[in-house]
């Protein structure tokens, strides 16, 4: 119960960092906010993989995908077994590119907080699915396919790829707006 009310207080404090990028660029672009955001946007789908790795299982994903039996490797691939898995995975790999892309701008620039609000609705999507749900008593069992040493890298990959596209996206409309407003 303890571990559930913790990885939602982490996603709650991710989405309120989140925001306050988003509506106050001029105090966003301060390195602790920076450093506290993509801290905050990391944080949930670390707690969950480490559920995973030390098969917390009064966490239903945990409950249904993970098991004492799995070996190191295949308990990291159970995160993805679920779907709350993966889009916390995309929005913390989205947070670190967006940390990356702010650098020491300050106040961000329009892309950054395009980006925060992208990791911000991948969140909020996460949040809907309720990783952190306490278990039900349903047991399930690894699906087979992600039982293979490859499915350890190819969803993070799959998800880099996914934010840097994002990246693209956020700066294409930036510039679109930046061009129809008529500001630099």
């Amino acid at each position: 119960m303890i571990l559930a009310t913790i990885g939602f207080l982490l996603m709650l404090l991710a989405a309120l960092t989140s925001l306050l990028q988003i509506a106050l660029p001029r105090r966003a672009g301060d390195p602790l906010a920076r450093h506290t955001t993509v801290a905050a946007q990391v944080s949930p789908f670390l707690v969950l993989m480490m559920a995973f790795v030390v098969d917390a299982s009064s966490l239903d994903l945990v409950a249904r995908y993970g098991g004492a039996d799995l070996p190191l490797f295949y308990r990291i691939s159970a995160v993805w077994g679920g779907r709350a898995g993966p889009l916390l995975l995309w929005a913390a790999l989205l947070g670190l590119v967006t940390w990356f892309m702010a650098g020491r701008s300050n106040p961000i620039p329009l892309e950054v907080r395009l980006l925060h609000g992208m990791t911000l609705i991948v969140l909020c999507i996460s949040w809907i699915l309720a990783p952190f749900a306490a278990a039900t008593g349903a047991v399930g069992t690894l699906n087979p396919l992600l039982q293979t040493d490859l499915m350890v890298i190819h969803p993070p990959l799959i998800f880099l790829f996914y934010s840097f596209c994002m990246v693209i996206g956020a700066t294409a409309l930036a510039t679109l707006f930046c061009i129809l407003v008529g500001t630099s």
